[in-house]
């Protein structure tokens, strides 16, 4: 079963660890919910169109996780008044390509029976 995060989860981790705007305590503004929202709306386009987004845009795969939100919050971070991190969007965007270039092993997977 693959696990998945919620664009909820995206917004808290965005804003909490890659941009380090909030702490564990603070829950964000409508606005800066809206503004991570918008951001990761595009950037879901642009990896969809780069063929990296196999996911629905509402269930992110925990194994994509990370860099998706830090490279959000790259993108976002000069509306914080932070830099841009070019070099961190080209590493996530990396680990992105990594994780979907993975193949099949072709092994046969145990159905589960309810």
């Amino acid at each position: 079963m693959v696990q998945t995060k919620t664009i909820p989860d995206l917004v808290n981790y965005t804003l909490r660890t890659a941009l380090g705007i909030l702490d564990g305590t603070e829950t964000p503004t409508a606005d800066q919910v809206r503004d991570v929202k918008d951001v990761y709306s595009v950037v879901y386009s642009e990896l969809a169109d780069k063929g990296l987004a196999y996911w629905d845009e509402e269930n992110i795969p925990s194994a994509i996780f990370d860099p998706l939100c830090r490279f959000c919050g790259s993108r976002i971070a000069p509306s914080f008044g932070l830099p841009q991190d070019v070099s961190l969007e080209k590493y996530a965007e990396s680990e992105m390509r990594k994780h979907t270039s993975k193949t099949s092993s072709k092994l046969p997977v145990p159905g589960q029976y309810f």
